[in-house]
């Protein structure tokens, strides 16, 4: 690659019609010489041939042949190194903010590596000969970019391997809103740019409390929520297990609920008996319910430890035992059903 020069002002006159050669010499006294391009008069910019791996002194000759070195009487010192080798980067996409720990794996790799995104550079950490990392900068819109490396920030060599920058998921809204605090509740999300990359992961207000999403299409997935403590939190969700998107939705961790009584205890099997259900832990909202059987209906509460609910009709007026149990939204019911009996 190209290579600069630096040298003392000795009033080089750039308007001259000088010839000037970077000299390059090996431990074996072998001298290559190859042109070089003036800067300006302390400054010179030539090509540095191949070499093998190790280190070489490099001067100036104003003829190809005579090499002019530093005070001391060496030439500066330039070491090759064998080439890296990527053979696989993880992950190989995030988000267009950067951020994104990207880990390179592959030989030769060596300390002061530098990674080029597309044409954005990152400076990498070394881990081992065969493992460096880079941090992925900023850029302004999704795309697909090559990853290139070098060992002096200077001359770079693309990989075969691509790098994804994703647009950033914008989360609409999460239904249902609202679950038991053991978990379990099967949250969708709505929004866009929520296309599947690899394993993508929703965090439900904190790192400690993390699962994997479900896809259905670029405009929704659905998580199962874990337990958590009652109270809000914000729904996220990560492509790459590193950043969490900025958007979010609102999800409320309630107390557990429970049902004691029924009253009455049977209804006619054409429907329409109003059912006082009585319990714990249950909640105003839209989507409050009760279940007879399978069958669902809506609940109207009353308070928290009351709701009251109106037994729909059974199919084929089948006279029998159901259990009758109640939601606070309209999907998590609470397992402790009280039985009502069907009678024609």
């Amino acid at each position: 690659g190209l290579i600069d020069v630096q040298l003392k002002d000795i009033g080089l006159d750039t308007k001259l019609s000088l010839v000037l050669y970077c000299a390059f010499t090996n431990s074996e006294n072998d001298v290559i010489c190859s042109p070089a391009t003036i800067i300006n008069s302390t400054a010179i910019q030539c090509q540095a041939p191949p070499h093998t791996s190790g280190e070489v002194s490099v001067g100036v000759s104003v003829n190809g042949i005579d090499v002019i070195s530093t005070d001391e009487g060496k030439g500066l010192a330039l070491t090759y190194v064998k080439a890296p080798l990527i053979d696989s980067v993880s992950p190989s996409f995030g988000p267009v903010l950067g951020g994104t720990v990207v880990h390179l794996y592959g030989n030769e790799l060596l300390p002061g590596m530098w990674c080029r995104f597309g044409d954005r550079d990152a400076s990498a950490t070394y881990h081992t000969s065969s493992h460096v990392s880079c941090v992925t900068p900023l850029v302004e819109e999704a795309s697909t970019v090559l990853l290139s490396v070098s060992v002096n920030s200077e001359h770079f060599s693309a990989t075969d391997l691509m790098y994804e920058y994703l647009a950033e998921a914008l989360i609409s809204s999460v239904s249902p809103s609202s679950g038991p605090e053991t978990g379990g509740s099967r949250v969708y999300v709505s929004g866009v740019n929520l296309g599947q990359r690899g394993v993508t992961v929703c965090e439900f207000g904190s790192a400690s409390h993390r699962v994997i999403a479900v896809h259905k299409s670029d405009t929704l997935l659905y998580c199962d929520a874990p337990g958590h403590e009652p109270g809000e939190v914000s729904v996220r969700l990560s492509s790459n297990g590193q950043q969490y998107s900025k958007s979010f939705g609102v999800f409320t961790y309630v107390g557990v609920h429970s049902v004691y009584t029924v009253s009455p205890l049977s209804g006619s099997t054409s429907g329409g008996t109003v059912v006082s259900v009585k319990g714990v832990g249950f909640l105003e909202s839209s989507v409050l319910s009760c279940k007879f059987g399978e069958a669902l209906v809506p609940a109207v509460y009353l308070s928290s430890t009351e709701v009251k609910c109106t037994s729909p009709a059974v199919v084929g007026n089948t006279i029998g035992e159901v259990g009758v149990d109640v939601s606070n939204n309209g999907v998590d019911f609470s397992g402790s059903s009280v039985a009502f009996s069907y009678f024609k």
